[in-house]
């Protein structure tokens, strides 16, 4: 600090208050000042872009407004319309079961598998022959991709996760109303 030559000012007690810029005592918090103002300040940019960054993931994920979009239909009905990809092991088989009243049709759809490129182990009647529906099931989540391949070859739109049918990754099961 500067040191100022002597003045009548430098007589006066502790206990009169000091008047004048150049004697007022430094304040204690004046080195926590900047300290306090950046604290401040990176809490404030911090919330800023945690907000931003909210607001900017929403407008992708389809659930914030955008100006763009138009009327866009969600991510997850754009999803839907997409069919899956077939990943499917090369040495897994499919079997097919045939819950319909139509004579020989688990041969004629695994047939019809294999001209796709799929692989058919079993094609044989299932117990009933009175399925309404043709369904592809699959056991393992991870096999929902080709069971909606398989289902793509055939033409149908069933496809149902379940544990049902031991021993097959895959298992299509005609029902009657297959016209395939």
């Amino acid at each position: 600090m500067t040191a100022f030559e002597k003045d009548r000012f430098d007589a006066i007690p502790d206990a009169y208050p000091r008047v004048g810029v150049h004697r007022a005592r430094p304040s204690r918090l004046r080195g926590a000042a900047p300290v306090l103002w950046s604290l401040l300040a990176t809490v404030g940019l911090v919330t800023i872009g945690i907000v931003g960054v909210e607001a900017f993931s929403a407008r992708f994920a389809g659930t914030g407004s955008s100006d763009s979009s138009g009327g866009a239909a969600p991510v997850d009905a754009v999803i839907a319309e997409v069919p899956a990809q077939a990943v499917f092991s090369a040495d897994e088989a499919i079997t097919v079961l045939n819950g319909s009243t139509t004579e020989g049709l688990a041969t004629t759809v695994g047939d019809r598998l294999e001209e796709s490129g799929w692989t058919v182990g079993t094609a044989a009647s299932a117990v009933q022959d009175d399925v309404a529906t043709t369904t592809v099931y699959y056991a393992d989540p991870l096999d929902e991709g080709a069971a909606r391949g398989v289902a793509l070859a055939l033409g149908i739109g069933a496809v149902e996760r379940s544990d049902a049918f031991p021993g097959s990754s895959l298992t299509v099961v005609i029902g009657n109303d297959f016209s395939g």
